[in-house]
Formats: C-alpha cells, structure tokens, sequence
C-alpha cells in the first residue's frame, strides 16, 4: 500500500507539469448549495442549487414534521442519542429513488458523452480481458489491458517511478472515441450500481460524527453515480466542462465539485486524488436525485484499483 501511496504522488506531481495541469490544481469551485453563498463569478452555476438530498428541489428525502418533533423529543431526553441509528426510513426513501433513477442517470451521462463521439461503430466493452487502443501517427494500436504500464516522470527533477501489473482486475464499462479541442482520445465510462443500503448506513455514522445537520443520511451525494476515466488534466477539465454545461439540456445541474487534485497530501487516503462533481438530476415523473460523476486520471485510477485489491485482501485476512 506505501509504495503505491507514493507511486500516487509521483503521479500526482508529474500530473502537475502536463497541459493544463496547474489549472486543473487551482480549480476551487465553492461547495454550492442553498445554505452557501459567494459563488465564483467564473462559473455559471447558480448560487442556490441545494446539496442535500433532503432539500425541496431534490426530495429524495422526505423529512416529516413529525418525524423531527420525534428527533427533537429524543434529543430532549438523552443528549447524548446517536440519532444516525433511527434513520433507516430515510435511507429505505434514497434507496428506492436512487433506484427508480438510476438507469436514466447513467443514460444521460452515456448520451453527453456521445454527443462527442468521432465514430459510429459501436463502443468497445471494457473487461478484464478486454483491449485498450492508443493513437499512433492517427492510427489506432491495440494493446492487452492485462499489461497495463504505469510509467511516471518527474518533471525536471529526473527522478522516475514505474508500476508494471501482469493481470488487471475486472472493470465494466464501455470505451468511447470522442473529439476533444485539439485531438481525439478514448474516454472510459464506468457506470457504478446504486450504493446499498448497508453502505449508506456505514456513510451516515461517518457523517454523523462531521456534521450537525440532521438527518445525515440527506449528505449521500452519490446513491447514483458513474465514473469517467481520461488521459491527465487536459482531457478531465474538458470533458468535465460537457457536463458543466449541459444543464437543462440533459436534466443535469451541477451543484457540488469536490477536487481532490487540489488536496493537501495528508489530507488524502491512500494518495489517492480525483475530482468528484455532483449534480441534480431532474428524472422523469418529476423526480429528482443527487448523483456524482468522478473524473479520473487514467493511471492514478489504475493504481486505486491495484489500493483496492490490497485493501479487500488486508481486510480478509
């Protein structure tokens, strides 16, 4: 695990020196919301999209005045009562809207992907033994995704780290050609199941212990949710901004951005670094949900898998 922490910062640290690198560190978008002011005059987000499943304009979560009157006596009667236990009638509601959803939401982020593509053959299915493709002099060059080679150079400091892996993990998704400013480039999409109700449960003991506003399972920004995986800064801030400003068009609105490319390394797990966007997805018969896009830099997201195997197999043990 140390030594794929640090492979995470080599990474990290060569990530910095590539196109568009610095712009990608110093993006600090405000964590918007209705309860946030001052939004960055450079976005084009309101400043009163809500962030909280249970506010009026998502209604994932209902909170009946009864049920805070219920809150309230508890607390009257015992300071000290861990609330985060008795909230399992707000998961059950986030659960079944996440999963009413979830099949639309990954639609909508498929379609705006789409709407970039460069070819009308049909996408490449990513797995364990599927293939990745490379551009060479316009062409395209197969590869076997089981000899994925992480090569990381430190820029001007001549240092250098390599992580070779003989067997890549399972990985379902789909790989899509899309036309960027300057060149074209396969974006990886990864669709992710709705989180289970025994994650959920695990989320709301942690926030309830960060945060005092109750109920803490309205804080689960990513019931539904999707991964896109680029090749370093450049292709993340761009295909970030497809999403940014799609809005209405897709039923999309940005609400949260969470950059962990702008974290300081102590403040990371694992060394780990994404940026994580939240959006209020407007679904059909007028319901609404928060779900998240993570986008990832291709060889960071590529040794968090290799984190992720070691971490199931410690926990095992």
């Amino acid at each position: 695990m140390d030594e794929l922490s640090v492979l995470c910062q080599l990474r990290y640290e060569a990530l910095c020196h590539e196109p568009k690198g610095q712009e990608l560190v110093l993006l600090h978008l405000p964590l918007l919301g209705s309860n946030r002011e001052n939004v960055n005059s450079s976005t084009h987000i309101p400043s009163q999209l809500p962030s909280r499943q249970d506010d009026e304009q998502v209604s994932a979560i209902i909170v009946y005045e009864k049920a805070r009157a219920e809150k309230d006596l508890s607390l009257s009667v015992d300071s000290n009562s861990k609330l985060w236990q008795d909230e399992d009638i707000f998961l059950t509601q986030l659960f079944r809207r996440a999963t009413l959803l979830n099949d639309s939401f990954q639609t909508v982020v498929k379609e705006t992907l789409l709407q970039h593509q460069v070819w009308s053959g049909s996408n490449l299915s990513l797995a364990c033994d599927s293939e990745t493709h490379s551009e060479s002099e316009g062409e395209s060059t197969i590869h076997d995704a089981n000899e994925f080679h992480v090569e990381i150079e430190m820029s001007g400091r001549g240092s250098r780290a390599s992580f070779l892996s003989v067997k890549d993990d399972h990985m379902i998704g789909e790989r899509i050609k899309c036309q960027l400013k300057s060149h074209t480039a396969y974006i990886d999409l990864l669709p992710a199941p709705v989180k289970t109700i025994a994650r959920m449960r695990e989320k709301v003991a942690e926030y309830a212990f960060n945060s005092d506003i109750w109920p803490y399972s309205a804080n689960i920004l990513d019931p539904v949710r999707a991964s896109i995986v680029c090749d370093g800064p450049n292709e993340i801030l761009e295909t970030f901004a497809w999403f940014e400003t799609c809005d209405h068009a897709t039923g999309l609105r940005l609400c949260r951005v969470k950059n962990k490319f702008a974290f300081k390394f102590e403040d990371l797990v694992g060394g780990y670094r994404d940026f994580m966007a939240s959006f209020i997805f407007e679904g059909k018969g007028n319901l609404n949900i928060i779900g998240e896009i993570q986008f990832h830099d291709r060889a960071l997201h590529y040794l968090k898998r290799k984190m992720h195997r070691l971490y199931k197999i410690c926990r095992a043990a």
